[in-house]
């Protein structure tokens, strides 16, 4: 037997709540009832349009004026009273007004059987805030369908500039990870037999670049020694003369 953690709203004496508060929680239980019955449909973009419609009148129904507003349950609370059974949480309560909000009126264009089936795709395409007649026509000819995924709304968004595209940060060379998981002891044993060449390659691009530098340093020296060692030797004569 397992213990379940459950949250209590604290709930005042009955004569102590508010007309409003009343009136709130039925028609939470009445919406909730509503929204179960919707979610029992078919076409799943149907369910999510006409779920987050209902959810909108919720949310603007228990909207508080400010955070001390006493006479209202409010929005998140809604979720946590026991009249609150929508069968979905707060979170997947707001997508679906974002994708009402979206495709609201669609349904006048072209049926809402051919938006994307799958949550994930519907909730991301309303992100990019197609105009009515554009998405009609993504839609007519089969650009965007039932089956289309979340993979391919987000290809679509970076192409029309609406989805920022993901940079992939570049992987570390394997030496450079084997390198790092050694001890100090074990990279001096590691590096005293290598040749230069591993050493860069089992470096990452700070050291990489820092190595570089130090060797193009190394190089000016060295120019400057060989330099030197061939430059005339000085006149001894001459020099005993200035005395």
């Amino acid at each position: 037997m397992t213990n379940a953690l459950v949250f209590v709203v604290p709930q005042p004496p009955v004569s102590e709540i508010s007309d409003a508060i009343q009136g709130d929680r039925r028609f939470i239980a009445e919406t909730a009832a509503t929204i179960r019955n919707i979610l029992a449909g078919i076409d799943n973009a149907a369910v999510y349009i006409t779920a987050g419609r209902e959810f909108k009148i919720l949310h603007d129904q228990l909207s508080k004026h400010d955070r001390h507003d006493r006479k209202r349950i409010g929005w998140v609370r809604a979720f946590l009273e026991p009249e609150g059974k929508f069968g979905v949480d707060r979170r997947t309560a707001e997508r679906y007004i974002k994708i009402f909000e979206a495709f609201g009126q669609v349904g006048a264009i072209v049926p809402t059987c051919k938006l994307p089936q799958a949550l994930r795709a519907l909730d991301l395409l309303a992100t990019l805030k197609l105009s009515p007649t554009v998405l009609a026509r993504y839609l007519l000819d089969e650009q965007i369908g039932p089956n289309t995924t979340a993979i391919a709304i987000r290809k679509l968004g970076i192409t029309l500039g609406c989805i920022e595209p993901t940079t992939k940060k570049p992987e570390e060379p394997a030496a450079v990870r084997r390198l790092a998981s050694m001890t100090l002891k074990e990279r001096r044993r590691c590096l005293a037999g290598a040749k230069a060449h591993e050493i860069l390659e089992a470096c990452d691009a700070t050291a990489h670049a820092e190595l570089e530098e130090r060797g193009l340093q190394a190089a000016e020296l060295k120019k400057r020694a060989t330099r030197l060692r061939f430059l005339p030797a000085p006149d001894r004569h001459a020099v005993g003369g200035s005395r």
